[in-house]
């Protein structure tokens, strides 16, 4: 059954992580929490609060855009496209919205439908889908790894559904032999909102913090419906609990 969070029980969390012991995680997790580093949210009327709507409007007109796009000129709004290839953002102030990106066969490298890396700010994405290989807030994203990954400061994500994802075992890559798919994998950075949005049928967790990038600092989980996972919610420490 999904939790609404702010219902959340303490045990949640220290469970999932079998190889510390649950003092060690009681004083991680608290140390996160004293910080102000995370905030699992007040649940008051969250399935109000979460919408019933995601990702393309019905009947929305498409163009089919054959092949990856590489967007390189700041303040660029993409919409109305039907893009059938991956998405790599290399500028600021871009918006992608009432779109559908399915990606295309990777091959065997691993690949992100839609790829923001570097110093670029204020993307923004809205009213998409997030769907591979079939025909912003309110994004429906499924079918694939990890649906959302979050390095850096200053990211707002809210008011979508991120669903289904994909889980492969074997999978060599991994040291358990095993895809660890999340919903929401924030690998560090401060002042990050997951907010208004049902997170499930993730293998892993709904939403796995790991602190792999950076320090997370005022991470902020509010009024979502999260479910599944071995671990609903999954803080790794990392050595930086106490000093977020």
């Amino acid at each position: 059954m999904a939790q609404r969070w702010g219902e959340w029980k303490f045990f949640n969390v220290v469970e999932c992580s079998p190889k510390r012991s649950l003092r060690a995680m009681g004083l991680a997790f608290a140390a996160l929490l004293a910080a102000g580093g995370l905030n699992i949210g007040l649940p008051a009327e969250v399935e109000a609060a979460v919408p019933t709507t995601f990702g393309l409007p019905a009947g929305t007109p498409l163009r089919v855009h054959n092949g990856d796009l590489t967007i390189r000129t700041p303040g660029t709004v993409i919409e109305n496209l039907d893009i059938r290839g991956f998405v790599r953002i290399e500028a600021s102030n871009v918006t992608i919205r009432r779109s559908i990106i399915r990606g295309r066969n990777p091959g065997q490298i691993n690949e992100s439908l839609i790829a923001a890396y570097g110093d670029h700010r204020n993307f923004r994405i809205e009213d998409t889908t997030l769907r591979p290989s079939t025909l912003s807030p309110r994004l429906d994203i499924s079918g694939v790894v990890d649906s959302v990954v979050i390095f850096g400061d200053n990211v707002d994500f809210g008011y979508s559904w991120l669903h289904d994802n994909l889980h492969y075992s074997p999978w060599p890559k991994q040291w358990d032999n095993q895809t660890h798919d999340d919903n929401v994998q924030i690998e560090g950075g401060s002042n990050i909102s997951v907010h208004n949005s049902r997170l499930e049928g993730a293998y892993n967790a709904a939403a796995m913090i790991t602190q792999n990038y950076a320090r997370g600092v005022n991470i902020q989980i509010n009024d979502n419906i999260l479910s599944g996972g071995q671990c609903t919610i999954n803080v790794d420490e990392k050595g930086r609990a106490r000093s977020v």
